[in-house]
């Protein structure tokens, strides 16, 4: 067994629209991912040497800074004279406490003389920086903005055993205050560079020197960086000396990520925030060879967004345009293809049978405007089908009204021998009684009635023929049964014109007459009416009504007819009504009026319709083509 077959739920042009869409949204979106893709990795080496640049330029400028201090301490540190003079003061204020010491004028002079020469050193800056000598005991000889001598700690300096390890080397310590020298410490932080010195001819170290500037000078440059910036500054220990109040797990955490992931520096690599480890960071660093300083400069990924933003936005509208351009482009384009198939598929659809039989006229299918071969090629096959349908139809049409003609024919033929027999029947009655008048003008309605009877020009007439040709046959009864019958028409004027087969309501009246005793009134009722574009006539009787047996059998010869449409037997009962039907059920098939019942308390009543045929004006009558 065939499956049916499904609908297609989408039309052809949403289905061309939709994939040229597609294919073209699909386009757009790789060519955007791909201008994306590169201008992403463009901006991400932008930032990048940006980044590195800056680290560069932070460390260079940091060394530079840094390498002024180391001058001067350098300097001061390999000059001969002031080893000597220093040793001697270290000496002499071995065992004298601070106050005697202003006191001592060889101390005194040994303290002038090298602080002036340590001033010579430094040179027009010496103001600017702080130039203090301290020895191993912790004795301290301020050259320059501090200018004094005193004793401390070692432990309370934080770089002196730093410098002492560096074994001559720079050392560039911590942020600090000098709360070693100052009893408040100075109000802004300091930093210092430092170079431990030896005795002249001797590898002992007898103490180093500092040279210090303000932290707010030295880094003074870095105002110039974005706000964004996150910029950490170590030493040569990994000591945190810059920003000046760090947070030491921070910085720790930032060095120990560079260190443990053995990064190189130059390069920008992608690690994760210490307060927000969800939000990444971009980090590049920089060593400064001399120094042994690292700068590592870090700032959010979004900068590579950021940069991209103004772009993109304006990229993103210029993308949008672009596809709603192609979007109007591809719908007229789908449009434009399946217009020609609309115009056929609405023509397949408007088709009907009153159009296929006007073949010559020109093929509903010529109006679709083709702009491609195919549909061309499909039109001409749709016209060519057209064509030849409507004339298999019209010969299909043609053969099936002769069909149809041939059996009212034949149908109508049962009823003509019906007809005469039983007028000869009552003539014979009445010959019998003596009614020879009667019979001779019974004869001469007979000749007009047999000619209506028998001619077969038309097998529908209007109702108004009908209607006579009953009345004429009507006369013939009162002659035979005078007052004892009587007929009663309703019908309105406007029914008249309506075409109805031949020889339906006189059968039926004959029929009463038939089935009714002689010493019943018959009385007969004829009532039409017009509803719903149907025709409806009902004729009762008083007379004793159908046996339900015959009535039973009219219904089933009336199923049988329908289901095989052959002609009903004239050995049945009831073969006028059977024929009725017949004719009725040709001309209307399943618009066919047709009903039989019995009325309360007695009397028959039958019901047939159709369809409305109007008559053309015909002066003689009859059936309009």
């Amino acid at each position: 067994m065939k499956k049916p077959i499904t609908p297609y739920k989408f039309k052809i042009s949403f289905i061309l629209f939709s994939s040229f869409s597609c294919l073209i949204l699909m386009i757009l979106l790789l060519i955007y991912s791909i201008t994306y893709q590169y201008f992403w990795h463009e901006s991400y080496d932008t930032v990048s040497k940006t980044q590195q640049q800056n680290a560069n330029a932070i460390q260079q400028s940091v060394t530079d800074s840094l390498a002024t201090l180391d001058y001067v301490a350098s300097n001061i540190s390999a000059s001969d004279f002031i080893r000597e003079k220093f040793y001697t003061y270290s000496q002499q204020v071995a065992n004298i406490s601070e106050k005697n010491r202003y006191l001592h004028s060889e101390i005194r002079q040994t303290f002038q003389e090298c602080t002036d020469y340590a001033r010579q050193i430094a040179g027009t800056k010496q103001d600017q920086y702080y130039i203090n000598i301290y020895d191993t005991r912790g004795n301290i000889m301020g050259c320059s903005r501090y200018d004094g001598q005193q004793s401390c700690s070692i432990s309370e300096i934080p770089f002196f055993l730093p410098t002492l390890q560096q074994n001559g080397e720079q050392y560039v310590s911590t942020l600090h205050h000098f709360e070693w020298i100052l009893p408040e410490g100075t109000a802004s932080p300091y930093l210092s560079v430092c170079r431990s010195f030896k005795t002249v001819g001797s590898n002992q170290a007898i103490g180093i020197v500092e040279a210090a500037q303000e932290s707010s000078k030295i880094f003074q440059f870095l105002d110039n960086y974005p706000e964004y910036s996150d910029i950490f500054i170590y030493n040569t220990n990994e000591e945190c000396i810059y920003p000046i109040t760090p947070l030491k797990e921070e910085y720790q955490y930032y060095y120990y990520n560079l260190q443990i992931n053995k990064y190189q520096p130059g390069i920008m690599y992608e690690i994760s925030d210490f307060s927000h480890p969800d939000i990444p960071l971009l980090m590049t660093y920089s060593i400064d060879p001399f120094l042994d300083t690292v700068v590592i400069v870090l700032q959010p990924k979004t900068v590579i967004w950021n940069s991209l933003d103004g772009f993109f936005k304006v990229y993103t509208r210029v993308f949008l345009l672009i596809l709603m351009v192609a979007f109007v482009f591809t719908f007229s384009i789908s449009r434009r293809l399946t217009t020609s198939l609309r115009i056929l598929s609405e023509a397949l659809e408007n088709l009907n049978l009153q159009k296929v039989q006007n073949v010559p006229l020109a093929s509903p299918f010529t109006n679709a405007r083709c702009h491609y071969r195919e549909i061309f090629q499909l039109q001409n096959a749709y016209t060519h089908m057209y064509y030849k349908l409507g004339h298999s139809i019209n010969e299909t049409l043609s053969l099936k009204e002769s069909e149809v003609t041939s059996r009212m024919q034949a149908m109508q033929a049962q009823m003509n021998p019906h007809f005469l027999y039983n007028n000869i029947s009552t003539i014979a009655a009445m010959a019998e009684e003596g009614m020879n008048e009667q019979i001779v003008t019974m004869c001469c309605q007979l000749s007009g009635m047999m000619r209506y009877v028998v001619s077969d020009l038309y097998q529908r007439v209007p109702f108004s023929a009908e209607r006579q040709f009953t009345m004429e046959y009507w006369g013939c009864l009162q002659i035979r049964h005078g007052n004892a019958i009587s007929l009663q028409w309703d019908v309105p004027e406007e029914l008249d014109e309506i075409l109805i087969p031949k020889l339906v309501l006189q059968p039926i009246v004959e029929n009463s007459i038939k089935y009714c005793s002689d010493e019943l009134n018959l009385k007969i009722s004829i009532t039409g009416h017009i509803q719903d574009n149907h025709w409806t006539v009902s004729i009762s009787d008083t007379g004793p009504g159908f046996d339900p047996m015959i009535r039973n059998a009219i219904f089933e010869a009336i199923e049988v007819f329908r289901e095989t449409h052959m002609l009903p037997s004239l050995q049945i009962s009831g073969l006028a009504l059977l024929n009725i039907f017949a004719r009725l059920f040709l001309l209307y098939k399943d618009e066919t009026i047709f009903n039989i019942e019995n009325n309360k308390p007695h009397g028959s009543l039958v019901i047939i319709g159709g369809l409305l045929h109007v008559a053309s004006p015909d002066p003689k009558g009859g059936e309009s083509k």
